[in-house]
């Protein structure tokens, strides 16, 4: 009964946002948007925010970091409108997606560690250095557990945590070494004294996007956040390996 009731609120703001922007004579956009996203995406949907409030300023965003299985969740109980998850590691049927980067790896270490310097580490060593990883109710800490058991290593994090900024600060301040996604540092810029290691054997990659449940008409909000999201250019590093293949 509650689900239908939230059902049918939804269609009726949907409504109302339709008939909003059609009496605008702008055809300006309006509402509020709200997005759950995972934590490794929080950098990559700040670049999202950007890209909706350039083509649509009229749009307000709520963005809630969370787990991609809250994130579907909470898109089914109509909490939030949108998310930022991953698209091709746990099932997420019946919702609309749009792929907006390649998620790939790293080691994340103090310049005065010893693998500060290396062009590349394996997977296997990672697992040797004291750690400091995602807690493991994130699916990218499933990602790198498994990325741990197909190098044939079972690490023990020194310390887990929910948050990315509590990663870094813990490389940082700690001497730490963590593993964060390879558009990091681009799109958050450098971090005195901190280095990113590519991450090998196995070579890991993911893809993450933007996903709604498939309603039908969808709201014109959800709509033009999808837009939005065909249009972001992907991170330099994953331009650059996308030149090298060909």
């Amino acid at each position: 009964m509650v689900k239908w009731a939230h059902a049918i609120l939804d269609n009726w703001e949907s409504l109302q946002q339709e008939i909003a922007t059609r009496r605008n004579t702008a055809g300006r956009l309006t509402g509020h948007l709200s997005v759950g996203v995972i934590p490794s995406a929080l950098p990559m949907m700040a670049v999202m925010t950007k890209a909706i409030q350039a083509r649509h300023p009229g749009i307000e965003l709520t963005v809630l970091s969370q787990s991609s299985i809250e994130i579907l969740r909470h898109l089914e109980d109509f909490a939030i409108d949108v998310g930022l998850t991953y698209l091709d590691n746990e099932p997420i049927e019946g919702m609309r997606s749009e792929a907006v980067y390649m998620e790939r790896y790293c080691l994340l270490v103090r310049t005065d560690h010893p693998l500060a310097d290396a062009a590349s580490v394996t997977w296997a060593d990672a697992a040797k250095q004291p750690l400091c990883l995602l807690t493991p109710d994130m699916q990218n800490r499933r990602i790198v557990d498994r990325a741990f058991r197909d190098a044939n290593a079972a690490p023990v994090p020194r310390l887990e945590t929910n948050s990315v900024i509590n990663l870094c600060a813990n490389v940082r301040l700690m001497g730490l070494a963590s593993i964060i996604p390879e558009y990091f540092l681009e799109v958050l810029g450098p971090i005195a004294d901190v280095r990113a290691v590519p991450l090998t054997d196995p070579l890991v990659e993911h893809s993450v996007g933007l996903v709604a449940v498939d309603r039908d008409p969808a709201s014109p909000l959800v709509l033009a956040a999808f837009d939005c999201a065909r249009a972001i250019e992907p991170p330099a590093i994953a331009r650059a390996e996308l030149a090298l293949r060909d």
